[in-house]
């Protein structure tokens, strides 16, 4: 491998490529920025037998324009091995990015409401850039428009005007109310489920978790200190909480086999789980 035309992530066109015996520097540009990769050459070899294992090359400009492989830059990158340095297709695999339509729709309703001047004021979702559409994951304004009618059809925007440079629309009351509930569950929810053995030996570890949680601005939810209606049963709170988390955080130090459960639901419900042992 002497060259590269164009980068095998993303597609886009290589810019200021050096090679060595061993590695591989090169510049790429996405929507303006500027990104320095650096390939170990024979891992780089590897990767390019087993592209179908990243996502396409503009779920791949997603992730960097939104930040989510910047441990890319400045450091050796490797292909499914435990050299020092990134191990990309591990990295790849722990990434959490919308995938399926329903997170799709709801990333781009979020969006769509951080535009907002105020409620009921018009926004405008821009397609001159062309990578627009890329950083929410998008792989061109064919699919926003078709998100944005799908909004439309739930009720949550009222579509204006749409050219080739841009797509307007309303969020509409019933589409404020439903933002609410988004805010308060799912895959925007602030929330996350702290699965764990709840005794004084695990102490220190609830301590660390909570303050890492709160310190990153998400709030943990712990069973044991949440009150519980009379109407309700613990399990009836436990399935709730997972379903109002953004994620879990399963510890199994002492193997208590609620946590087996509770981190296995939290899977079911297609959320993230940080697995803990001590």
């Amino acid at each position: 491998m002497e060259r590269l035309d164009s980068c095998p992530l993303t597609g886009v066109k290589i810019i200021n490529q050096t090679n060595d015996g061993e590695n591989i520097w090169y510049s790429i540009l996405i929507n303006k920025r500027k990104f320095e990769l650096m390939f170990c050459k024979k891992c780089c070899k590897r990767m390019m037998n087993e592209l179908e294992v990243l996502p396409p090359h503009h779920v791949m400009k997603g992730l960097f324009l939104n930040d989510k492989l910047g441990q890319l830059d400045g450091n050796l990158i490797h292909w499914d091995t435990s050299e020092e340095g990134i191990d990309l297709k591990n990295e790849i695999q722990q990434i959490a990015y919308p995938q399926s339509p329903q997170e799709l729709l709801e990333n781009l309703f979020v969006h769509l409401i951080s535009l907002q001047d105020s409620k009921g004021s018009t926004v405008s979702f821009s397609f001159e850039d062309s990578d627009s559409p890329n950083k929410l994951f998008f792989k061109n304004k064919q699919e926003v428009i078709f998100f944005i009618e799908a909004l439309q059809g739930k009720g949550y925007v009222e579509v204006g005007n749409i050219t080739s440079a841009n797509a307007q629309c309303r969020i509409t009351y019933d589409g404020l109310n439903a933002f609410i509930q988004l805010s308060e569950e799912g895959s925007n929810s602030n929330r996350c489920f702290v699965a764990m053995s709840f005794q004084e030996e695990t102490r220190p570890i609830r301590t660390a978790i909570k303050n890492a949680l709160i310190k990153t601005g998400f709030v943990p939810i712990l069973i044991d200190e949440q009150h519980i209606s009379s109407e309700k049963t613990i399990n009836d709170e436990i399935i709730a909480g997972i379903k109002k988390s953004k994620f879990c955080i399963a510890d199994f130090s002492y193997h208590k086999n609620g946590v087996y459960f509770e981190s296995g639901f939290a899977l079911g419900q297609g959320k993230q789980v940080i697995y803990t042992c001590e």
